[in-house]
C-alpha cells in the first residue's frame, strides 16, 4: 500500500527535492504540495493524505498554527515536522502535537525513512487500523 502525502514546506528546492527522493521510493506519493500554512489546510482537506510533512516557519501561517485545523480536518493523518529550528524555539507542546520531529539538518531519506518506520511500528501496534492514525505512537 502507498501511502499519501502532503508536503508543506515554503522552500520550493527542498520541495522538488522531496518529490525527487518519493519517485524513487514505492512507499510514498506526493498528493498536494503548499508553501504554507494556509495553501497547507486548503489541500489537505481536499485530497486527505495519510501524513502531512509540517515545515514550522513560513509566511502567512506557521506550522504551529496550521496544526490544529491540520488536526480537525484529517484527524487520521501522521503529521511530521521538519524543521530548521537553529534557535530552540520549537516548543515542547508543539513537538508533543506532531507525530514525529526531524531536524532539517538530517537528510530527506533519513525523514522518509522514518516516517515509514514510526507507520510500520504503528501497524505493528494497532494492526486493525488500516491507516496512519493520529498520534498514536509518537517518537
Amino acid at each position: 500500500m502507498t501511502v499519501s502525502v502532503l508536503l508543506v514546506d515554503d522552500s520550493d528546492i527542498l520541495r522538488d527535492l522531496m518529490n525527487f527522493i518519493v519517485d524513487c521510493d514505492t512507499r510514498f506519493t506526493i498528493i498536494g504540495e503548499a508553501a504554507n500554512g494556509r495553501e497547507a489546510i486548503e489541500t489537505a482537506a481536499r485530497f486527505q493524505p495519510d501524513v502531512i510533512i509540517l515545515d514550522q516557519y513560513m509566511d502567512e501561517l506557521r506550522g504551529s498554527q496550521a496544526l490544529p485545523q491540520l488536526r480537525a480536518l484529517v484527524p487520521h493523518a501522521f503529521i511530521a515536522g521538519y524543521s530548521g529550528d537553529s534557535t530552540g524555539e520549537l516548543s515542547a507542546h508543539l513537538e508533543s502535537e506532531l507525530d514525529i520531529y526531524i531536524p532539517k539538518g538530517a537528510s530527506v531519506r533519513m525523514l522518509f525513512d522514518s516516517i515509514a518506520d514510526a507507520l510500520e511500528r504503528r501497524q505493528v501496534s494497532d494492526p486493525g487500523s488500516g491507516s496512519a492514525g493520529p498520534h498514536s505512537q509518537r517518537q
